[in-house]
């Protein structure tokens, strides 16, 4: 080996060690170096950090519907990025294809973004019930099909009107089924539930299946305002003329509007004499005012039994109807009874598939008097409770403000709500005025007992045939011009509860009517006959020893 190898090879051997030397010399010097750590933080604040993070990391909750939109734009958007394509054209070209969002991916999407639910008594109900959705804004469930495809066409506005129906056919389908709220002591309103048993205001909460509310908002601490003098309290005073049955009536039906899930089973009626300027429709309004514009419907009786208007008027708490014609005729009648007594009616939307479904809510129609009913059996009357306006008010500016603005106040209608919820209504009262009215405007709409009121105490006997008393009825109502085309046996089945009422017993065929009856109910029929300028007339030949159909008193012996 030669010298000069020798040489390099030493040098690299020193190069070697000296490397060596210097780990050895760091490892020694960062021993001898003194041990740091970092401050060790508190075990709350470390808690705190980790849940700020978890804070920052997580989606914020949607709290509005503005926001809900928004979030449904940017999840059908995202989708759309994630699964678009590029593909190459014979040019060298790149063309870019966006797909659009399945409908099942739409469902889902939707399914996780918002609450829907089908709203039933029962499962039979169920079975036909239409989709609602949680309305984040009010706090209710809304239905509007319209309104969820608008939701639809959020995610992606290309679905077509197919395609959206059968995403609302998914939702249907698999969406919760959900029986309305039943405890009567909760009411919503416009910021929250009112706990009227315990006196207290609870959060919205898709829990809480209701479908329709007052749009005032709860303020337990509010006093009665005093508008230049006019208070609502004096107001109602005044429209009661001081009676204090009548006060406690018109506050009922405040509280029936307000609490209508404590269904009151009665329909109210404001009645004036026809001059108009008594106020009514000022109360109307501030009644609308008192639930908001989404949360009441306006129908007139008539309009009750034509199902497309009907279905319009679903989810109201307050249905209100304005000029109800006097002289109409309602053929039917039954449907307002079954709205009016909480009972399930069917519902036909226009287009939309017919569904039964009850009405949690309060009728009040404004008239000057009461439509005239085909079933005159009184199971709608007795549950008409009818409030006279009888005071006049002119028309001055101050009038006109109480109507356009004091009963527009926020204020007044929070005072209002929350005496409103005071108010006991298991029991609604019935005053001698409403009472009044509901008799007279049953004589106006039923002739049988119009008849049994005015003529038979005319009568002087003691048993009175069937076929005469139809022959008097006829002949009377024809001297009043009121011409009935009534059959004899619907006349009798009418007119046999007023005898039974009255203390009367009906025989069919077992007794005759002997020295029981006076010859001189006869003539009544004749004069009948003179008022009508007729020459036939309605005469029935009496057979006094005939056993026949016949009304008695039932202090008469049961001999033939």
């Amino acid at each position: 080996m030669s010298a000069k190898k020798m040489k390099q090879i030493d040098a690299d051997l020193v190069e070697i060690d000296q490397d060596a030397e210097n780990a050895k010399y760091e490892e020694q010097h960062k021993a001898k170096q003194p041990i740091i750590n970092e401050p060790k933080l508190p075990a709350d604040m470390i808690a705190s950090m980790e849940k700020l993070k978890a804070l920052q990391e997580k989606p914020k909750p949607i709290t509005s519907m503005a926001e809900l939109f928004q979030s449904l734009k940017t999840i059908g958007y995202n989708w759309r990025e994630e699964n678009k394509e590029e593909k190459r054209k014979k040019d060298g070209t790149v063309k870019t294809i966006i797909h659009r969002v399945p409908v099942r991916t739409a469902t889902n999407f939707l399914k996780e973004q918002v609450v829907f639910a089908t709203i039933g008594e029962n499962s039979r109900d169920l079975d036909k019930a239409p989709l609602t959705y949680y309305d984040l804004d009010k706090g209710i469930y809304i239905k509007s099909e319209r309104q969820i495809e608008r939701m639809i066409n959020a995610i992606d506005d290309q679905i077509s009107k197919r395609g959206r129906n059968e995403v609302i056919g998914w939702l249907t389908l698999e969406s919760k089924q959900a029986r309305p709220e039943k405890n009567p002591y909760l009411v919503p309103v416009g910021n929250g539930v009112v706990d009227t048993k315990n006196n207290k205001l609870l959060p919205f909460s898709p829990n809480f299946i209701f479908t329709s509310k007052v749009a005032t908002n709860y303020n337990p601490d509010v006093t009665e305002p005093s508008f230049n003098g006019w208070t609502f309290s004096h107001w109602v005073d005044e429209i009661a003329n001081g009676n204090r049955e009548k006060t406690t009536l018109i506050w009922q039906m405040i509280a029936s509007v307000v609490q209508n899930r404590r269904t009151s089973n009665v329909f109210f009626a404001l009645v004036d004499d026809g001059k108009g300027g008594t106020g009514k429709s000022t109360f109307e309004q501030l009644l609308m005012n008192l639930v908001g514009e989404d949360n009441y419907a306006s129908l007139k009786m008539v309009e009750f039994d034509q199902q497309f208007l009907l279905a319009q008027a679903y989810g109201a708490t307050l249905i209100i109807g304005d000029d109800n014609e006097p002289k109409g005729f309602i053929e039917d009648g039954s449907t307002l009874k079954s709205v009016v007594t909480n009972e399930p009616v069917l519902i036909n939307p226009k287009g939309l598939t017919p569904f039964t479904a009850r009405f949690y809510c309060t009728i009040v129609q404004s008239m000057n008097g009461i439509p005239r009913f085909k079933d005159t059996s009184g199971g709608l009357y007795r549950r008409f409770r009818m409030i006279k306006f009888n005071h006049h008010y002119d028309e001055t500016k101050e009038n006109k403000r109480i109507k356009h603005e004091y009963v527009a106040n926020p204020r007044l209608l929070e005072w209002i709500l929350k005496t409103a919820l005071t108010v006991n209504i298991d029991e609604i009262i019935d005053t001698e005025e409403s009472m009044t009215i509901v008799h007279e405007t049953k004589l106006d709409n039923d002739p049988v007992l119009y008849f049994y009121e005015n003529y038979i105490p005319e009568l002087k006997s003691t048993r009175i045939p069937v076929k005469f008393l139809f022959s008097y009825f006829m002949s009377a109502m024809d001297a009043e011009n009121n011409h009935q085309q009534m059959k004899q046996n619907t006349f009798t089945k009418q007119i046999k509860i007023l005898f039974e009422r009255d203390g009367w017993a009906y025989s069919l065929k077992n007794l005759a009517p002997l020295e029981y009856f006076n010859e001189e109910d006869r003539n009544l029929i004749i004069d009948s006959n003179k008022a009508t300028g007729t020459s036939y007339g309605y005469l029935a030949d009496i057979d006094r020893n005939k056993t026949q159909p016949l009304f008695f008193k039932t202090t008469d012996k049961p001999t033939k």
